[in-house]
């Protein structure tokens, strides 16, 4: 079966946007509806089961988090540092069409993170930086960079 959807079915939600709509039919009298009802449920479940890989990595990381007793500074480096989190946030921002700050402003910002530590961010410039797409995206490959030069020499 191949379903093409813009939206992922969810199953919390009955009748709302991208939920099952004939749900009310599920004990309904007539057998005839019951059974549309339990036919539009299946690729309900089915999404319910096998839930996409970035689904799955979102609740790995949840549950990661859960068992962390990290800092912020830690989960912010964790953006930067994994290169799937950074591109899924990245993405993220992008998709919801985040605003980018003016280079002038982030460039600081990017540098003083890099040379002394996120930690060293106010938590207002940490989330300047973390709504901005192009400085998360810098700041992974600055990272990267100088993590990959430090390890060849």
């Amino acid at each position: 079966m191949v379903m093409l959807c813009d939206r992922y079915p969810q199953n919390q939600v009955m009748g709302f946007n991208d939920g099952r709509l004939l749900h009310l039919w599920s004990g309904h009298r007539t057998r005839l509806l019951r059974a549309m009802a339990r036919w539009e449920s299946i690729p309900y479940r089915w999404a319910e089961a096998d839930p996409p890989e970035v689904l799955r990595r979102t609740a790995e990381l949840s549950q990661a988090a859960e068992h962390e007793s990290g800092t912020f500074a830690d989960r912010f480096d964790s953006f930067i540092d994994d290169p799937w989190l950074n591109a899924l946030h990245v993405g993220l921002l992008h998709s919801t069409g985040s605003r980018e700050l003016s280079f002038h402003v982030v460039e600081p910002l990017i540098e003083r993170a890099l040379s002394l530590g996120v930690d060293r961010l106010t938590k207002r410039e940490a989330t300047l930086v973390l709504s901005d797409a192009r400085a998360m995206e810098l700041l992974h490959r600055r990272r990267s960079h100088a993590i990959s030069a430090v390890s060849a020499a």
